[in-house]
């Protein structure tokens, strides 16, 4: 080893071999340390330029600057003394070694990543901070955790009033981890209860601090007076993290704690788990045997009341889980499990995973919203995916609705069984040439309020003609045209059906019929003629091209409330047509192109 008695000020330099600088200053240039070298100095100091290390770097002293060090994915950054390394980019590399008092802090909104080691011998923590702007830090250890010393790793998140679900990304088995749970705590008694966990059929209270929790296991609490946490804001969690965990799944029928809208069957199998690591889980990495491709998390903070923000592999979210979070995972039949989930193999710090299929599909979104305030919103997806998929419930595509609360509408579609959908797979695509209708239910609490559905085309990938039909106004709207404004009606959630079709919008040019001229709505889709009838009594119906030919007629007879269609010529050649109908109090002519 080459020994450097006296400090050194550094332009530019790369050392490729072993070094033991009694001091090390980069100052405007760019220092370098290649691979299988190392480099010991009691102090490192980087007022400007850039420090590569890419071998072994020893600091047994101070750091400053640390903002300007560069680590490659071979390096090992071993800190000794009072050393404080501050990492204010994301950085990945091989090993971290922490001695006597040295400490790592993680500023919010990066993280670290380690191939390697973590040894742990330091009585300071590594500090994975967080706070209300710029989110939480995160490290994903794919090697071991060990070490002697007092240190943790202590990882902070911003936690906001009311029920959270919450999750213990440490290996600690006691409730005290998470705070004042339960009985302990300034002002708590033993009817004090604000921590459950969900044994598959109800809650169960978390009695107090040497209550036994397990990783991998999710958790409901409160934050406020009397929670495990008294105030808002940006808290700490302490412990040796997890690097392995296998959550135990059952299914078991839940209560009626669990809310899920339409079929009553969909109650079995729900599960609580946890991300149980220091760093994101990706959901879509998981071994999942009986366990449908969804996953559920509450928020308490949307705008007008609280939700569930819901994954499935038809939707438009990513598959990660924020560390410190738990969720809802619904079981499909007996002997559930999502194996052993790793950190190296299943966690993740990236901001943007790729979504859990490559496939690409069109996703039709529909989007509702109180009509003076589009912050207390919905939304509800229908996902052409012609993979195995079925006009049914498909586990490994689509997610159950669970309900909102307070002011927040709830849209969703159905399926034939009465099982409401957040998210809708159905074999369907550009490729199809035939029309297809969903049913669309909406729930609000607020009768009488005004309210807008509209089409998001963002996730469309294709061309696609879509129509809302409203069976309690008889309208229907071109939602690639225009949003679609209602006045709620409580006592019916049942209200609209979608139709959609693959093509060019101009194929169909809908236009409606006078109701006070004929006693009838009318409209050209995909071909048939569709009716909504305010009469009984007989419709004559005639197609005519422009030159005034009749080329189809027929007769139906109709009922006041009644719905019907009427199939038009699949032979019409390409152009412009009328539909004229006749009935006892009149006529009216619809143009249509085909």
């Amino acid at each position: 080893m080459t020994n450097k008695p006296y400090y050194l000020t550094i332009l530019s330099l790369f050392f490729a071999a072993a070094v033991n600088a009694q001091s090390l200053t980069v100052s405007g240039g760019t220092v370098s340390l290649a691979n299988n070298t190392m480099l010991y100095t009691p102090g490192l100091s980087v007022t400007s330029g850039t420090f590569e290390c890419a071998g072994h770097l020893i600091i047994d002293g101070s750091l400053t600057g640390s903002a300007n060090i560069d680590l490659a994915s071979t390096a090992n950054l071993d800190l000794r003394q009072d050393a404080e390394f501050v990492f204010s980019d994301d950085a990945s590399f091989w090993a971290l070694d922490l001695a006597n008092t040295a400490r790592v802090i993680v500023q919010p909104g990066k993280s670290i990543e380690l191939e390697g080691s973590i040894v742990h011998n330091s009585s300071e923590n590594i500090e994975l901070r967080a706070d209300a702007t710029n989110g939480y830090s995160m490290l994903k250890n794919s090697g071991p955790y060990s070490g002697s010393g007092t240190g943790r790793v202590m990882q902070q998140q911003n936690l906001n009033a009311g029920w959270i679900m919450i999750a213990a990304p440490m290996t600690n088995t006691t409730a005290g981890f998470f705070g004042d749970v339960g009985a302990t705590g300034p002002g708590h008694t033993v009817n004090t209860q604000n921590l459950f966990s969900w044994d598959g059929s109800n809650y169960v209270n978390v009695v107090d601090n040497n209550s036994t929790i397990t990783p991998g296991r999710g958790y409901f609490g409160f934050v406020g007076q009397y929670g495990f946490r008294g105030t808002v804001g940006v808290h700490d969690f302490t412990g040796v993290p997890n690097l392995s965990v296998s959550p135990s799944l059952n299914f078991a029928t839940a209560g009626n704690d669990v809310v899920i809208e339409g079929d009553p069957t969909a109650t079995e199998g729900w599960n609580l788990i946890a991300n149980p690591f220091t760093c994101a889980l990706d959901f879509s990495l998981l071994t999942r045997t009986n366990v449908d491709n969804a996953f559920y998390v509450f928020n308490n903070s949307k705008s007008g009341g609280a939700g569930y923000e819901s994954y499935a592999s038809g939707g438009i979210s990513h598959p990660e889980i924020a560390p410190l979070q738990s969720f809802w995972v619904k079981a499909s039949a007996a002997s559930p499990s999502l194996g052993t989930l790793s950190m190296a193999t299943h966690g993740t710090t990236s901001a943007s995973p790729n979504h859990l299929r490559t496939v690409s599909f069109d996703r039709l979104v529909l989007r509702t919203h109180v009509a003076q305030d589009t912050a207390i919103n919905d939304y509800t997806v229908v996902s052409f995916v012609d993979d195995n998929t079925t006009m049914g419930y498909d586990g490994a595509w689509d997610a159950y609705k669970m309900a909102n609360t307070g002011s927040i509408p709830n849209i969703y579609s159905t399926h034939s069984d009465g099982a409401a959908m957040a998210i809708n797979a159905i074999p369907y695509g550009p490729g199809y040439s035939d029309k297809m209708t969903v049913p669309i239910s909406f729930r609000a609490s607020q009768q009488g309020e005004s309210f807008r559905i509209s089409f998001d085309d963002s996730y469309m990938l294709n061309t696609y003609a879509v129509y809302l039909e409203d069976k309690l106004e008889k309208t229907f709207t071109d939602l690639n045209a225009q949003d679609y404004s209602f006045v709620n009606d409580t006592s019916m959630s049942a209200r609209f059906v979608l139709h959609f079709r693959a093509g060019a919008l101009s194929i169909d040019e809908p236009e409606s019929l006078s109701r006070t001229n004929t006693g009838l709505h009318a409209w050209i889709f995909a071909g048939q003629a569709h009716i909504n009838s305010r009469i009984a009594g007989d419709v004559q119906l005639s197609v005519f091209d422009m030159s005034g030919k009749q080329l189809q007629s027929g007769q139906m007879n109709v009922s006041a409330g009644g719905r019907y269609e009427w199939p038009l010529r699949q032979d019409l050649a390409a152009g412009v047509y009328l539909l004229r109908i006749h009935t006892s109090l009149g006529t009216q002519s619809i143009k249509f192109n085909k």
